[in-house]
């Protein structure tokens, strides 16, 4: 796809999406507008991703394509099944940012940068889908593990410079956080850590005292 076609497309999208929302407030879709609009924000989805495609230096193209594509998912999910949207539309959205980014860094090693706003984003719509799947059940712990991991991840990423070690420094606060949030609920590893202190302390005290007789 050429440049100047990808510019056609986005234009031809924008004046679509113009129009809709203009009968729209007139009254005259009303009824079919649950429809259109998920079909109107899948064509600009695509028209920017037309844009990455037709030049790769644009790769900026993928992040609002990501996201208009995840948008007309949900609208069409919402429209067909209300109840399914409700629970998975923040899900839905952030999954589909997420995806922009991480797909930028795929396709661009040199934008390791990605990784660190698309591993945040898929951790909060993990985070999203849990608050409403695991009622009850405190999903702090969730959110700073993922962190974590999207860090560490982070950190065997080669790069023109090797492998970054500042991010192991974030991964390991943010796993400690999360510890400390999941222990208290595990009530018996709070046990098996409380004991297993004691023994090692009692074990250390008595190899002490032996060596000093």
């Amino acid at each position: 796809m050429k440049e100047s076609t990808a510019r056609l497309l986005l234009g031809l999208g924008l004046l679509l999406l113009g129009i809709v929302f203009l009968l729209q407030n007139l009254g005259v879709i009303d009824e079919l507008a649950a429809l259109v609009w998920p079909f109107l924000f899948g064509i600009a989805g695509l028209v920017f991703l037309g844009v990455y495609f037709a030049k790769r230096e644009h790769w900026w193209a993928i992040i609002p394509g990501s996201a208009l594509l995840g948008i007309a998912l949900l609208m069409g999910i919402t429209a067909l099944f209300p109840v399914r949207g409700g629970i998975y539309g923040g899900t839905i959205f952030l999954g589909s940012l997420a995806a922009g980014f991480l797909a930028i860094f795929a396709l661009h090693r040199e934008n390791w940068w990605a990784m660190i706003p698309g591993g945040v984003l898929l951790t909060l719509a993990v985070v999203a889908v849990a608050d409403q799947v695991l009622l009850g059940v405190d999903t702090g712990a969730i959110l700073f593990f993922g962190l974590a991991a999207t860090f560490a991840a982070l950190s065997v990423i080669e790069t023109s410079e090797g492998r970054m070690r500042w991010p192991l420094i974030p991964a390991g606060v943010l796993l400690a956080i999360g510890l400390v949030i999941v222990l208290p609920t595990l009530a018996w590893m709070v046990w098996l850590i409380a004991l297993s202190m004691i023994l090692a302390g009692g074990y250390l005290v008595i190899r002490n005292l032996s060596r000093s007789e």
